[in-house]
């Protein structure tokens, strides 16, 4: 396999509307899942946590959870790939712990309790974590975890493919700190749309849409090739009809 670079999803151009029924009009041979707003990683056997960029992920306690997932399915190669997320958090709270090189450190706790002694925990004051206190801030969270994606192993292995050997491994090995995102087909729009407002509701950032037979590719997908997108609450509208008002 040539060097390997993360595939990423096409941009919308800033402020259209895509049209999401001519997108998907074979929506049948897409899989759908949910577009979660946490930080990228690339986990390789024998190899520290890496972020999209491919540089190491500087976080001593995202590199033990590695050990777990080595652990568990350490008899897998190829990359598995997936979001450092916790439903409980949001996106900054996340990349707090995701940056910080160790949470539980002295260095960290002086850090926030000489911010807290300033600011008393006020936001307008500078205090960038509206709600949690030092101790919260400090401490390692069971909530976070990878949630898992995608899986290469060869270029040229299907989406559809790389699933299905992501669901055997997970059934093999079922480490702790990892959760394999659930992917769906759909039949319908009207599917689509709900699933997108459960997202939503749910505090994701969106759904994303990859085509079955789509191989993985090192770099961006185009918008040309219709073998994936991201659908965000900035990027996705449709018409409806009021049916009732409480």
């Amino acid at each position: 396999m040539k060097t390997f670079k993360p595939q990423l999803l096409p941009n919308d151009p800033a402020g259209s509307v895509p049209d999401w029924e001519t997108r998907l009009k074979t929506i049948q041979d897409y899989l759908i899942s949910p577009k979660l707003d946490g930080a990228r990683v690339e986990i390789a056997m024998d190899s520290p946590v890496r972020g999209r960029s491919l540089k190491v992920i500087n976080n001593v306690q995202i590199q033990k959870m590695r050990d777990e997932f080595q652990h568990e399915l350490g008899s897998f190669g190829g990359i598995f790939e997936g979001e450092f997320y916790s439903p409980e958090m949001t996106f900054p709270e996340i990349m707090h712990f995701f940056k910080t090189e160790d949470v539980t450190s002295e260095k960290t706790r002086k850090k926030y309790e000489k911010l807290w002694a300033k600011t008393n925990g006020d936001s307008s004051l500078g205090w960038t974590y509206p709600g949690r206190s030092v101790e919260w801030l400090c401490t390692w969270h069971d909530s976070l975890k990878f949630y898992m994606f995608d899986y290469c192993l060869q270029s040229e292995l299907t989406k559809q493919e790389r699933y299905d050997m992501m669901v055997d491994a997970f059934s093999y090995g079922k480490p702790e700190c990892a959760m394999l995102i659930p992917q769906h087909t759909l039949e319908e729009i009207d599917q689509f749309y709900q699933m997108y407002d459960q997202a939503i509701i749910d505090n994701q950032e969106g759904l994303v849409i990859i085509n079955k037979n789509a191989k993985y590719k090192f770099g961006r997908l185009t918008d040309k090739s219709k073998m994936g997108w991201k659908a965000k609450e900035t990027n996705l509208e449709f018409d409806g009809i009021i049916v009732d008002v409480l």
